[in-house]
């Protein structure tokens, strides 16, 4: 297995990112529009791409953002370029308005493909009816449609399943079938209805399971709080 954390391009995390990178086996670099991301070359691990989402107003399922939704996602195949990655973490978005379909979503992502995208499974944002990558129906049908890889974020997927009522394993189990390309793993509580970005160590989330359902040498990123001494043990306690 190989781990990592996540940092972004544009909150000065490169020397916190180089300082993780002594003991990570590779940095997830989330690709803000408008930063410099060949700053992140210094780093001496492999590079894995996050493209912008809704935090950067960035939802490939609105056409209202239709050029806005491009530049993020060329933005984040060009840091992926500059930086050497061979993975694209990408959010398909979400049912926000009467301008968002999952068509919409379909045709901006095909429209713009490169074969290193991964589409990320979305717990609902606002309301029941808004995302288009939740269940797994939802998921297989947008991969197929797309031609995409699948990145499986255990906390996403559990939140899925408290929303909708349903077992949590039998649904992560139907994900994983899917044979995501990477995975998002965090600290988290199994009935809250949003994933909380803690710890590995807080919360009730059962990791030895969700570890079980990735395969060997998979890649996952550590979404928890960046602190150094708290995520060399972390990465400690995903390697066991």
């Amino acid at each position: 297995m190989k781990v990592g954390i996540k940092v972004y391009s544009n909150n000065e995390r490169i020397d916190y990112a180089m300082r993780a990178s002594e003991f990570m086996d590779f940095i997830e670099v989330m690709a803000v529009p408008d930063t410099d991301f060949s700053a992140f070359k210094k780093v001496s691990k492999p590079i894995v791409i996050h493209a912008p989402h809704m935090s950067f107003s960035c939802n490939p399922a609105d056409k209202s953002l239709v050029e806005h939704n491009v530049r993020c996602i060329k933005d984040a195949v060009n840091a992926a370029d500059i930086l050497g990655s061979d993975r694209i973490v990408l959010h398909p978005g979400h049912i926000l308005s009467g301008d968002c379909s999952a068509m919409q979503a379909i045709k901006v992502i095909s429209d713009n493909f490169d074969r290193r995208m991964l589409l990320e499974n979305l717990p609902q944002a606002r309301g029941e009816t808004d995302t288009i990558f939740r269940s797994p129906s939802e998921i297989k049908s947008l991969l197929d449609a797309t031609g995409c890889g699948l990145c499986l974020d255990f906390g996403h997927a559990c939140a899925s399943a408290a929303q909708m009522g349903v077992p949590y394993k039998p649904f992560l189990e139907q994900i994983s079938d899917l044979k995501p390309g990477h995975f998002h793993i965090c600290g988290g509580w199994i009935k809250n209805l949003m994933d909380s970005h803690i710890s590995l160590f807080d919360g009730n989330y059962p990791l030895d399971y969700f570890k079980n359902l990735m395969p060997r040498g998979a890649w996952v990123t550590m979404e928890t709080p960046q602190d150094l001494e708290t995520q060399k043990k972390e990465y400690r306690l995903m390697k066991i």
